[in-house]
């Protein structure tokens, strides 16, 4: 009875230990683009579940890091279980191979980081395992499809750099709040269609961006909208959309402030001015908080 007591318990510890190993964060600092591929073990490569990258990351990076997500060059399915990616701290820039490809007709289409800072497009087309995003903090622009059809897709932090969304980038994805940046001045066509499960958007740019056509088409769940309160009639008129919706109109000043005890269980990991610098301890006025459970919440300081 005892031989069996002990080794229940060394397989009840055997488990804990996989379990820890299967779901642990995974950091990787790369000191030269392409590298990652050799800072991540192949025996790894198919475990990781949750992953923070920093530094610069080419083609060949993101090749790799949608095998990781489920998806090879081709579009084949792999054994990737990525869910968690953070690349704030990460920077898109050109070079490497082609991280993917599809045939249409006898030709086929290649597709590669063309230009430093952009989430180029089809970059995690139709990545299935991803669940959470965190984009770098000085990308510019997310083109067409980048995640199209990213059906586990729930969060994604959206960098305060970004100017423009293109055609389809998170179409068929499962995010259910949305909010853009200051600085952006452009979505365009069938963006965020599809998005069964998106309930909420917020807008903090008192200039309303321009919207192309069916931006948010059947987004059947889609029930408020929050805009700064100036601009609540002009963004009622541009969005133009088919569901019935609330539109709160929001000040500026306070706009997402929420209180840290409506966190539960969540700690503070980042802390940054109202200029978007990174700070060490709190600062009067509006100090932005990023928390251990991915939520992001304002507070001002007096």
């Amino acid at each position: 009875m005892q031989f069996i007591t002990f080794k229940k318990s060394m397989l009840s510890i055997a488990l804990t230990l996989f379990c820890t190993a299967s779901f642990a964060q995974t950091k990787v600092t790369l000191d030269k683009a392409g590298e990652l591929s050799q800072k991540i073990k192949q025996a790894e490569k198919f475990t990781i579940t949750s992953l923070i990258v920093s530094g610069s990351i080419n083609s060949d990076d993101v090749r790799f890091l949608r095998e990781m997500a489920g998806r090879d060059m081709d579009g084949n399915e792999t054994d990737g279980k990525l869910s968690s990616l953070d690349l704030s701290d990460a920077k898109i820039v050109m070079g490497g191979g082609n991280y993917y490809k599809v045939k249409r007709g006898l030709s086929t289409k290649y597709y590669n980081i063309k230009e430093n800072d952009i989430v180029d497009s089809h970059m995690f087309y139709n990545c299935r395992s991803l669940t959470s995003l965190k984009l770098p903090k000085t990308v510019k622009k997310i083109e067409q499809n980048a995640f199209y059809n990213c059906q586990s897709l729930k969060e994604c932090t959206l960098p305060e750099s970004l100017s423009e969304i293109n055609d389809k980038a998170f179409a068929k994805t499962k995010l259910s709040e949305v909010t853009f940046p200051a600085s952006l001045t452009s979505i365009k066509y069938e963006a965020f269609s599809e998005c069964n499960n998106l309930k909420t958007l917020r807008f903090t740019s008192p200039s309303v961006p321009t919207f192309g056509q069916d931006v948010f088409e059947d987004c059947s769940k889609l029930e408020k909208v929050y805009v700064p309160k100036a601009s609540l009639n002009d963004y009622k008129d541009k969005l133009n959309l088919t569901q019935k919706v609330q539109f709160i109109g929001e000040d500026p000043k306070t706009a997402g402030i929420n209180s840290l005890a409506t966190s539960k269980d969540a700690v503070e990991v980042e802390r940054y001015n109202a200029k978007g610098q990174r700070i060490n301890h709190p600062v009067k006025g509006m100090n932005i908080i990023k928390l251990s459970n991915g939520k992001v919440v304002k507070r001002i300081e007096r």
